[in-house]
C-alpha cells in the first residue's frame, strides 16, 4: 500500500510559539480547574442591600461582585425551590441574620 500525501486544506501555517508563551502555567485542563476557590453552592442565595436601601435575593456566587458595586451582603437561606420561595407571601420580608452565638 502506497501512502498518499495529506489533503491540502486551505490552511496557513502557524508560526512557533514564543518561548515565554510555552512556559505559561497552568499547562492541562486539571491544573487550570483546580485551585483555592470552592464551587459555590447553588441553593445559597444571600440578602443584598443596595446603596439606596432596596433589597433583593442573589446568588451566593455573587456577592463578591455586589460587594465591588457597593452593595451590602445581608443573611444568606439555602433555597430549593427559588420561585416557590419568593412567591410564598411569608418570605417577602428582608431574611434576619441568626442571633449571635452565646446569647446578647
Amino acid at each position: 500500500m502506497t501512502e498518499q500525501p495529506a489533503p491540502d486544506l486551505g490552511l496557513i501555517p502557524a508560526p512557533v510559539s514564543e518561548d515565554w508563551v510555552l512556559e505559561l502555567k497552568p499547562r492541562t485542563y486539571a491544573e487550570a480547574t483546580e485551585g483555592p476557590h470552592p464551587v459555590p453552592d447553588q441553593t445559597e442565595y444571600v440578602t443584598m442591600t443596595k446603596p439606596d436601601g432596596d433589597t433583593f435575593l442573589a446568588p451566593a456566587a455573587n456577592v463578591p461582585t455586589y460587594e465591588a458595586k457597593g452593595y451590602t451582603a445581608g443573611a444568606s437561606v439555602q433555597i430549593e425551590d427559588k420561585w416557590g420561595w419568593v412567591n410564598d407571601p411569608a418570605n417577602q420580608a428582608p431574611i434576619e441574620p441568626p442571633p449571635p452565638e452565646g446569647g446578647a
